[in-house]
């Protein structure tokens, strides 16, 4: 009676190992014999030489439990450093997405800003009109400028950080018209306002040029509507997302 129980728990034994160790060789990606329960802690310990004493000596090979659980543990390690650093990535996603719409939300103002401006600005009083373009200049200064340089730089990391934006065209196509307007509001817009403040000032005291400075208003009206038209081909460009690069192979293949 007592040996047929140890004969029926050494058997529920080895077969409660075999279970155990063939879910760990799955996630392994090892295969797993008879050997691999060697090593398991054991519960129950049967008298007399069983199957897991007998297959002892075979258990020190590629296949052994401790090599599948170090091979586990490896996997483990990696997919969670690979968790770890998309989570990140994700985060810095998200502060450069932010960064990029609150830039956004300061060019258009202050391009909107400038319009307005430009367009209800007093022609009768040159002392006003002065005052006004004053004002246009600290816009441009102060909030047009930084705006388009978190704008631009926010969005060249974003696609650095993003390896999705790599090989999106429209990413590309946008950075490079946010370059464009950078260089086109430090170089036109920004130093025609100033051209336009100052020659509206010396117009106030009576020694300026009237033809020279509506020359410089009527060529910054035109570049502030360029940047405005930029701006919205940019705002586009991100909702929709266009494919402008060349198809890959798995979208060939579903034509």
């Amino acid at each position: 009676m007592g040996a047929g129980r140890k004969a029926e728990f050494d058997a529920a034994d080895i077969d409660r190992r075999l279970r155990d160790f063939s879910f760990l060789a799955r996630h392994a990606s090892r295969p797993v014999h008879v050997s691999s329960i060697a090593n398991a802690p054991r519960r129950i310990q049967p008298s007399g030489r069983s199957l897991v004493s007998a297959c002892a000596d075979t258990s020190k090979g590629p296949d052994s439990p401790h090599a599948a659980r170090e091979s586990l543990g490896a996997r483990l390690d990696g997919r969670f450093t690979a968790l770890r650093a998309a989570r990140i990535d994700s985060h810095m996603g998200k502060f450069l997405k932010t960064l990029h719409e609150i830039g956004a939300v300061g060019v258009l103002g202050s391009l909107a800003a400038c319009l307005v401006l430009s367009a209800t600005a007093p022609k009768g009083s040159l002392v006003a009109y002065a005052a006004v373009r004053q004002g246009m200049a600290s816009i441009t200064h102060w909030l047009l400028v930084p705006s388009l340089a978190v704008v631009l730089v926010s969005g060249l990391l974003a696609i650095a950080f993003n390896r999705a934006f790599h090989s999106a065209g429209w990413a590309w196509v946008k950075a490079l018209l946010g370059i464009g307007m950078f260089e086109g509001t430090l170089l036109t817009v920004g130093a025609g306002e100033r051209r336009a403040a100052d020659l509206s000032a010396l117009a106030a005291t009576g020694l300026g040029n009237p033809a020279q400075l509506a020359q410089v208003i009527r060529s910054e009206w035109g570049g502030l509507w360029i940047l405005v038209s930029l701006s919205i081909v940019n705002i586009l460009l991100a909702v929709w997302r266009p494919r402008l690069g060349r198809r890959t192979a798995a979208a060939i293949e579903r034509i």
